[in-house]
């Protein structure tokens, strides 16, 4: 199971009290609605180009609970205060988090790296003087690009290292963006300009590199509850048919059209300045910015100019039909209606509060599992019937479960919820199940036949089935040496005679205990390095979560996620802990939790 190691210093701040009657009382008053939640959740002061006044808007429309909820639960923790004399929000930074400590923390025999990082500070020296762009962009998609390459040499402490120079580079360059004055911008028939650009950069491209699958978009549903008709009405029509990513920034939302090369991020800052003029005069463009502010004076001319803006946004010509379009709104609209109130409804239960949380996610999981990713396996293997119709449900699905997983981190940071293994173990699989849809893209969402279907199902059993074999091959050679170890030290604790020291029968004895643990110990540590060396081997049926995404809970640990369901798409997938060091590797309680997870996943 995964623990995290922050996890003995993390206390609800709410636990139940010796009367059961009050954890409803107080579930209720701690409250924060998802909406609002998530919103706060979002702000990072390090990064967001108008934090302030979007946070002040934000609390305008609370209650008094609720502003007291939110500085308590979400501020506090971000270091984030009220200032009451100058009226505003502040952020006092935890001056240990920098660039220079990043650097400091890279190893000295990590050789590459460590002279790599060692030029970044000269490198954004560098950033603050250009004021092209086009420049800029090609400069902070190239430097993030490098240290994504750096080699971590399959090491859990390097792989943290690297996520750090990553996070506090992102963060130093995001403040370099914040200070420019001006910007040398290519002309535009969106009249791009300095806060457009600079709330892009950090806002959009920068925190989805900091944040990866926990980066937040706007889903249909978010749409819907937004006062504005050219929000709810035009805007959620227009996603549902282009299938957008709308990011809301602090000052802008930003609606960009769907990347449907494989690993090609939609995101970047390249992409979102180009306009492309196509022969005869007209012109498509991969983003539009709409500012907030204009919808609440009304301004009709300028929001006719952002609905002409998204008529150019790229749109795939794909001949998808309407029963693909509609199933898709369901699933969707399942989510939106079930899942997710579900999952965020105060803990009324007079229940131990894990033990609430363990039945809710019990629950959550099955219907995720019933009226989602079943429907959707049925949908991509028996009901689309071209590969845009396969590609139509892969950009609707990966757009849905970043939400799913947005909205389940958004899950964790509630007071009943801090720190529980139940939680922090599910939430590993979605993060596994959003990395299968990228790494298994071309084996599940391209039209194909039964007998394509069936052996792409088979080749993502693969992984599994080597743990399995390899566990069932030595686990009984391995039960039976722990049996011989403990008789053989019961025996050891035998006094013996005099005939027995005479013929030095402890020495023996302790011969054969140590040859018995020796072979013991080896036969584990086969098994335990057969698992350990896997992902080299089998790149697309595992994820490696220290590797694959920006989930590290332990460094102590390594989990692995291999796929399980039909073609691996009907399970979530079975999430295997195994500790960094193979003295402490038990392969009776490993193979327990193989039988378990198994169990659980048919």
């Amino acid at each position: 199971m995964m623990k995290n190691d922050n996890q003995a210093t993390k206390q609800p701040s709410n636990q139940a009290t010796k009367q059961p009657s009050n954890q409803s009382i107080h579930d209720l008053i701690d409250h924060i609605p998802y909406t609002l939640r998530t919103q706060i959740n979002q702000i990072d002061p390090r990064i967001d180009v108008f934090w302030q006044d979007h946070l002040l808007d934000l609390f305008k429309a609370m209650s008094a609970q609720e502003r007291q909820n939110v500085a308590k639960q979400i501020l506090a923790p971000k270091r984030i205060a009220w200032n009451a004399e100058q009226k505003i929000f502040e952020y006092h930074h935890n001056q240990a988090d920098n660039l220079e400590q990043a650097i400091a923390q890279v190893p000295a025999n990590a050789k590459r790296m460590k002279a790599f990082a060692l030029k970044l500070p000269d490198h954004l020296n560098a950033l603050k003087t250009m004021d092209d762009v086009v420049k800029i962009a090609e400069f902070l998609e190239n430097l993030i690009g490098q240290i994504h390459k750096q080699d971590v040499q399959d090491s859990v402490q390097l792989q943290r290292a690297k996520q750090r120079l990553l996070t506090e580079f992102i963060y130093a360059a995001a403040d370099i963006i914040k200070q420019k004055k001006e910007f040398l911008i290519p002309k535009t028939v969106r009249g791009l300009n300095l806060p457009i650009i600079k709330t892009f950069i950090n806002e959009v491209y920068l925190k989805h590199q900091l944040l990866g699958y926990w980066f937040k978009t706007l889903r249909n549903r978010q749409l819907a509850d937004m006062p504005h008709e050219v929000l709810n009405q035009f805007l959620r029509q227009e996603q549902r048919i282009r299938q957008l990513e709308v990011v809301r920034a602090s000052k802008y939302l930003f609606s960009i059209a769907p990347s449907l090369e494989y690993a090609v991020n939609p995101f970047t800052i390249r992409r979102f300045l180009l306009e492309e003029r196509l022969f005869g005069g007209s012109v498509l463009l991969n983003g539009v910015a709409l500012n907030t502010a204009m919808l609440a004076n009304c301004d009709d001319i300028y929001i006719a100019k952002f609905k002409k803006q998204i008529d150019l946004v790229i749109t795939i010509e794909a001949s998808v039909s309407r029963a693909i379009i509609d199933f898709f709104a369901e699933i969707e609209q399942y989510h939106d209606d079930v899942l997710l109130p579900m999952l965020f409804e105060p803990f009324k239960s007079v229940q131990n509060i894990d033990v609430a949380v363990a039945e809710r996610l019990k629950q959550y999981e099955k219907l995720l599992t019933q009226r989602i990713l079943e429907p959707m396996t049925q949908a991509v293997s028996k009901m689309a019937k071209n590969n845009d119709e396969c590609e139509y449900l892969y950009v609707g699905m990966r757009q849905l479960f970043g939400s799913i997983v947005q909205s389940f981190q958004d899950f964790q940071t509630l007071p009943a919820v801090l720190g529980n293994e139940t939680a922090t173990t599910l939430f590993a699989q979605l993060v596994a199940y959003a990395s299968f849809l990228e790494k298994r893209r071309t084996e599940v969402f391209v039209h194909q036949s039964e007998v394509d279907w069936a052996n792409h199902h088979n080749r993502a059993q693969e992984g599994l089935n080597k743990v399995r074999d390899w566990v069932n091959k030595q686990i009984k050679p391995y039960r039976d040496l722990v049996k011989q170890v403990a008789a053989q030290q019961e025996l050891m604790e035998k006094p013996v005679g005099f005939i027995g020291k005479m013929l030095h029968t402890k020495e023996k004895q302790q011969e054969k205990l140590d040859e018995l643990k020796k072979e013991m110990r080896q036969t584990a540590w086969g098994v335990h390095q057969n698992i350990f060396h896997m992902p080299k081997d089998f790149k697309e049926q595992m994820v490696h979560l220290e590797f694959d995404s920006l989930l590290i809970t332990n460094e102590m640990q390594r989990n692995y996620a291999y796929p399980a369901g039909n073609n691996g798409m009907t399970r979530l997938p079975v999430v295997l802990t195994l500790p960094e060091n193979r003295t402490e590797f038990d392969l009776s309680a490993f193979a327990n939790e193989l039988h378990n997870r198994l169990a659980a996943a048919n």
